[in-house]
């Protein structure tokens, strides 16, 4: 728990994290009350004492962690989403998703999501990599108990429903936090095992995720229900390729690039501390000079671009409330099955009572590789691997399953 002051109010919260600034210096310290979010400017001249203060829209009993998507380039007027869990009464626990604006300090009114986990004992949250979707885990009282979703933000302001999908689940060892971390992997752990697991989504796509729950072995040791949050780090300014030609101008510098750094003709330091970071080569050609007194250090390490790509997100106002927990997942649990599974030949969709309109199936990259209006399917022709399949009722639900092809 951390305890602050907010004109003279001792306040006692475990929810606290930083976001970076659009400035590309500052950060905001978040502090979730029972009713406000406050925001503490940090720069140069260190914590400013009176924050900046919103509505959470709701009171609560307490919030229990507030996490913060990097910073975003959306076609709309925010430019950062905060997932804040709260405990809203006995078992009911809330995941709110909001809007908010990294120069101002403020939640915005274009988004407001709220997760509802009815008959739970704890749930946690983190964004992936651009803020596009976001991972949810909770403990349910009920079977199966210990589950992971995934869910499509940016669809999700363009409509009327939240798209989601299960992606882990579990009847023993309670699921616990989430924290992405540098690699922009997600890694969870479980009360009482012996490994953290990572979630893994290399193509950054709402049907790309995996799971591995045995990722980091701990050697002995055994996990709780916590891990670390990491403070956030303003994004490097990048460009593609660097060549330097003449003396260095920079007392103390760091060069990043995408791909190269080149140095020829009359390039030297002299008395100078320089860094140069590189995706992929540093080159120092004839006639390059490191005189004595300088301080130099090459660097093969990928640059972060300084702003990430356009996404589509409508101005809203948008205001969805979704409900994750047993009742979500009765169905999914107990009336939908694809068997068999792992599969090398064909397969079966039991939908129990519910007629199938159609399935596609996709691979991890999102590609559609085979679809269909029957209760079968063939993967005859595919490569190995884990696939996606996506079937469409016609009750109007949408289901979602792993397929794996041997």
């Amino acid at each position: 728990m951390y305890r602050c002051y907010n004109n003279g109010n001792l306040i006692t919260t475990g929810a606290v994290t930083a976001v970076p600034h659009t400035n590309g210096t500052d950060f905001w310290i978040l502090v979730g009350t029972h009713n406000d979010l406050l925001a503490y400017l940090f720069d140069s001249t260190g914590l400013n004492s009176v924050p900046v203060i919103s509505s959470l829209q709701i009171t609560v009993n307490g919030p229990f962690y507030i996490k913060a998507s990097p910073l975003m380039n959306v076609t709309a007027s925010f430019n950062s989403l905060l997932v804040i869990g709260v405990d809203h009464s006995p078992s009911n626990y809330l995941s709110n998703v909001y809007s908010f604006d990294s120069a101002m300090g403020l939640i915005t009114n274009n988004y407001f999501y709220m997760f509802t986990c009815n008959q739970c004992e704890k749930m946690s949250a983190e964004f992936n990599k651009d803020g596009t979707l976001l991972y949810t885990s909770l403990s349910s009282l009920n079977f199966p108990f210990h589950q992971i979703h995934v869910w499509d933000l940016p669809s999700a302001s363009l409509g009327s429903v939240m798209p989601g999908h299960q992606i882990f689940q579990s009847s023993n060892l309670e699921t616990g936090q989430l924290q992405r971390y540098n690699d922009n992997d997600i890694y969870y752990n479980r009360n009482g095992a012996g490994y953290i697991g990572k979630i893994s989504n290399p193509t950054n796509t709402y049907l790309g995720s995996s799971v591995n729950s045995a990722s980091v072995f701990l050697s002995g040791s055994i996990s709780t229900k916590g891990l670390p949050q990491l403070f956030p780090r303003h994004s490097a300014n990048c460009i593609s390729n660097i060549l330097l030609t003449v003396p260095e101008s920079n007392t103390n510098y760091t060069y990043h690039a995408v791909n190269t750094i080149v140095t020829q003709s009359n390039y030297s330091i002299n008395n100078k501390d320089i860094t140069m970071k590189a995706g992929e080569s540093i080159t120092l050609l004839p006639n390059t000079e490191i005189g004595n007194g300088s301080n130099y250090l090459a660097v093969i390490e990928n640059c972060v671009a300084s702003k990430p790509a356009l996404i589509e997100w409508s101005e809203g106002p948008v205001r969805l409330n979704s409900v994750i927990g047993a009742e979500s997942n009765a169905l999914m649990v107990n009336e939908f099955s694809v068997y068999p599974n792992p599969t090398n030949s064909s397969f079966v969709i039991d939908s129990a009572n519910n007629e199938i309109q159609n399935w596609e199936l996709f691979d991890l990259s999102g590609k559609l590789v085979v679809k269909g209006n029957q209760p079968t399917g063939s993967v005859e022709g595919l490569a190995k691997g884990t696939y996606v399949l996506k079937v469409s009722l016609k009750n109007k639900e949408v289901k979602t399953h792993k397929l794996i092809v041997k």
